[in-house]
């Protein structure tokens, strides 16, 4: 019963997977809230990320694959910047930072007639509201503290713009388990 439960999660994923990958033709915003942080020094306002963190950075270029990343924003937090720095590293970008009060991501994005891909990091407030402010309503709530593992996609074109939310945990949870089969 367990094996049927693991691969029945595993196809799921691997048909959003699948969806995701197929809409990357149009312009696609992929939004992460950054990747869990260190939490030792509650007095701590700039705190790094945890070696899971660290993990989870690296480990969302193999769950969502993309064939092409033509900018990387980030908030101007260690723990953002060093969520988005795999995607800048393998993308050869620089992280480029935003700030998250602007009231659209339009007004510091620049958009092309051609298919583009965007990567951009925040927070567990940020985040949401930025998936929000492209799809023209309060869709998505802020995510809860122990929540790292969604990745809100929007895609299309102003004022057509789609939208879905993965959850990678699934995933990760089998990766993780792989790696110690």
């Amino acid at each position: 019963m367990r094996k049927t439960i693991r691969f029945l999660r595993n196809i799921s994923f691997l048909l959003v997977v699948f969806y995701t990958q197929a809409t990357w033709s149009q312009t696609t915003f992929v939004l992460l809230r950054h990747a869990e942080k260190q939490t030792e020094n509650p007095r701590d306002k700039n705190p790094d990320l945890t070696a899971e963190g660290w993990a989870r950075a690296n480990d969302w270029l193999k769950v969502l694959q993309l064939p092409e990343v033509n900018a990387v924003y980030s908030t101007p937090f260690l723990r953002t910047k060093n969520t988005a720095q795999p995607w800048a590293r393998v993308y050869r970008l620089d992280v480029q930072e935003y700030n998250p009060t602007a009231k659209s991501p339009l007004d510091w994005i620049t958009l092309s007639d051609k298919p583009q891909t965007f990567v951009i990091v925040g927070h567990s407030n940020t985040i949401p509201k930025l998936a929000n402010s492209f799809i023209g309503s309060d869709f998505y709530a802020d995510y809860p503290d122990a929540e790292y593992g969604s990745v809100i996609v929007v895609f299309g074109q102003p004022g057509s713009w789609q939208h879905f939310k993965i959850n990678t945990e699934p995933f990760k949870k089998t990766t993780d388990e792989k790696m110690v089969n």
